[in-house]
């Protein structure tokens, strides 16, 4: 059976409080089953699930902070690896990941039917 520990890290700064929350970010930790400990790369892994700022605020270090903060976590509970979807046209995305040091490491290709 699999098992999340979900976090939610909303920031919303003081001096900007008129307009509510600025952005959020979601994570997930899954926790692996015996027979992923068997089969698997079993490190205990962190997901963000979404991050999402603000569009008319994005480029003001918004993004960055809450990154770094579920990072934060993901290492006070010793995962060894955080993962990240985005999707294949988010190139402003992807160059976002790659400025804070992430790799692509997988692609899914995806086709309608």
């Amino acid at each position: 059976m699999i098992k999340y520990n979900i976090l939610i890290v909303k920031v919303s700064y003081d001096y900007r409080i008129q307009y509510g929350i600025l952005g959020l970010i979601i994570g997930i930790v899954e926790e692996k089953d015996e027979i992923d400990k068997l089969t698997n790369d079993c490190a205990k892994t962190g997901s963000v699930l979404e991050l999402v700022v603000k569009s008319n605020i994005r480029g003001n270090g918004i993004g960055k902070s809450l990154l770094e903060r579920i990072e934060e976590y993901f290492k006070s509970i010793n995962c060894k690896r955080i993962n990240i979807e985005v999707f294949g046209p988010n190139k402003k995305g992807l160059n976002f990941y790659e400025k804070n040091n992430y790799i692509i490491r997988d692609m899914i290709v995806s086709k309608k039917i």
